[in-house]
């Protein structure tokens, strides 16, 4: 399948980005302690973009940046400790920011909104993920902890029902966890995992250690839903991809060995389609043969998004951009100037490894509350990706 891509360099580096609902909007955090908001950014020129408003209020680098689809607001995270949800102001034109009593004594990881915009979830290094919804009567965004982690919490990712949330970080493990608030209205649900009759909040519904005869033991970098919720997918620092199946209450697995380096960032595109996308600098795609729920078949790799160009040449052929950087840096070392040789020259669109793969959605136009997130579901079989290079690329299949 053809991609197409469109490149934009908006910074020296990007530690996190993310859309807003009607993707007129892109919040981009430039590896610092503050997080620009651009507009304009329909454009295909970056020169035509406008950063309309710097949000300013962390201490140390922010970690995670969340657009939430029904309300408009942002949640953003970082290695402070702290979180702040920012809402944004009609009759002034400005962010206005609220604290979040997060109680960790160690950074914070990643945040995501929930589907239904209710609460949100920020995991740590604290061996925790917070739980966070806002409190009527205090005027406040309080958290509920989970804690049955064992090392850093890297990345949490909200189940589409917004009952559940996964959770993968360094002590080898892929939890699924319960995360309704009662307090807020929320109703158990376990989706396909079966019944959520006895269970309680922060029990965990699944727990996958990965250390198993298929797969080589190491940290979890990040995790995905697809739309339908019924496959997690989560890749480990052994380059690795692996996918959760579940149906009935029937949870199945399968591991894909990647030939290359580990993915930071993944992202389904629909039931069928997965990136993946980290310091090989070029997203990967996976796809899966079954339809509508994807219920037979396997797992597979199909492709690269980025393509390398054709120079008329026999030689090496296809390889990763990564093979390509170590060629140059290998002939520098041995020759003192790097190879003239176009075959080793870095030909991918992205020059440094991508820290996060976003899958863009429809616009939700001016459709409000739930309507607005269920407008926005459907995703358009378009992401984007944001670099250490300070690059932000939007891919369309």
């Amino acid at each position: 399948m053809a991609t197409s891509a469109i490149v934009h360099r908006v910074s020296a580096t990007i530690s996190a980005h993310a859309w807003s609902p009607d993707r007129k909007q892109l919040a981009v955090c430039p590896n610092s302690n503050d997080v620009r908001v651009y507009s304009n950014v329909g454009s295909k020129s970056t020169d035509d973009w406008e950063l309309s408003h710097t949000l300013e209020g962390h201490d140390l680098l922010v970690t995670s940046i969340d657009w939430c689809p029904v309300t408009g607001r942002i949640v953003t995270c970082s290695q402070d400790r702290n979180a702040f949800v920012w809402t944004f102001n009609s009759s002034t034109g400005e962010w206005t920011k609220q604290m979040v009593l997060l109680r960790i004594n160690r950074a914070a990881t990643s945040c995501r909104w929930s589907p239904n915009g209710k609460k949100f979830a920020v995991s740590s290094g604290s061996n925790t993920v917070c739980i966070c919804s806002f409190d009527e009567v205090s005027d406040w965004w309080v958290s509920q902890a989970i804690t049955r982690f064992k090392s850093t919490v890297n990345a949490v990712e909200w189940h589409p029902n917004s009952m559940l949330v996964a959770a993968v970080g360094c002590d080898y493990h892929c939890r699924i966890a319960a995360a309704w608030v009662t307090d807020i209205g929320d109703t158990p649900d376990v989706g396909p995992f079966g019944s959520a009759e006895g269970l309680e909040f922060g029990d965990m519904i699944v727990d996958r250690s990965i250390s198993s005869d298929t797969t080589t033991a190491a940290w979890i970098n990040a995790a995905a839903w697809s739309p339908s919720g019924n496959c997690l997918a989560y890749a480990t620092q052994a380059s690795d991809v692996c996918f959760l199946s579940a149906r009935g209450g029937a949870v199945t697995e399968q591991t894909i060995r990647v030939r290359g380096l580990p993915a930071l960032s993944l992202a389904f595109i629909d039931d069928k389609t997965l990136v993946a996308a980290g310091f090989d600098m070029n997203p990967a795609i996976f796809r899966h043969p079954g339809d509508g729920w994807v219920t037979s078949g396997e797992w597979s790799f199909d492709t690269f998004a980025d393509k390398k160009p054709e120079t008329g040449k026999a030689g090496t052929g296809g390889g990763s951009a990564f093979s390509a950087a170590r060629s140059m840096f290998a002939s520098k070392v041995a020759t003192g100037r790097a190879a003239a040789a176009s075959s080793e020259k870095l030909w991918t669109r992205h020059e440094a490894a991508i820290v996060e793969v976003r899958a863009l959605t429809k616009p939700a136009g001016k459709a409000a509350g739930a309507a607005a997130a269920a407008a926005g579901s459907a995703v358009t079989g378009s992401f984007s990706t944001a670099g250490s290079d300070g690059r932000i690329v939007v891919w369309t299949m």
